[in-house]
């Protein structure tokens, strides 16, 4: 549609179009930043099979690959199950320090079979500098956060999935 204002409109719009993209550039570049450190995480699970069912018990380190190298060395899992439920360690994933886990009974977890499986996991680190870590729990694909600190912590959670859905 053209009226009165087109010839303004002609030379105006190319300037608010510019101003608007430089502004948005700019904005964006702190926001990409942001995004590499929150990116910047390392992880190691043990992968286990229950019930029939996959899981992954997620440890992950923030820090750089090469800082997380050199200052932690290890992740020990403890993963608590009620009596009666079929689990194994099937393998590890993780190339930025070594694991170990070890599957334990514990007579106060709830297990209902062919319905519920209620767990504990703790994972224990052994690093040189306390760096902020997550403990997740994936179980078929889907994942949850179960509890978070710093490598001097032990990090511990319950967690009870449903073998329905």
């Amino acid at each position: 549609m053209r009226g009165r204002f087109d010839p303004l409109n002609r030379l105006v719009m190319p300037a608010v179009l510019a101003l608007t993209l430089t502004v948005l550039g700019t904005l964006a570049a702190p926001a990409r930043g942001a995004q590499a450190q929150i990116a910047d995480w390392c992880w190691g699970d043990p992968i286990l099979t229950i019930d029939g069912h996959t899981v992954n018990i997620i440890a992950g380190v923030m820090g750089s690959p090469a800082d997380v190298e050199r200052s932690v060395r290890h992740a020990h899992f403890t993963i608590a199950l009620p009596p009666g439920v079929d689990a194994e360690i099937v393998g590890y994933s993780g190339d930025f320090f070594t694991e170990s886990a070890e599957i334990v009974r514990d007579d106060s977890l709830t297990y209902v079979p062919d319905s519920v499986i209620e767990m504990r996991v703790e994972v224990a680190f052994d690093a040189t500098v306390s760096m902020p870590v997550a403990l997740h729990i994936a179980v078929d694909g889907s994942s949850w956060l179960i509890g978070s600190g710093t490598a001097s912590d032990v990090l511990s959670g319950v967690f009870r999935f449903d073998l329905g859905e």
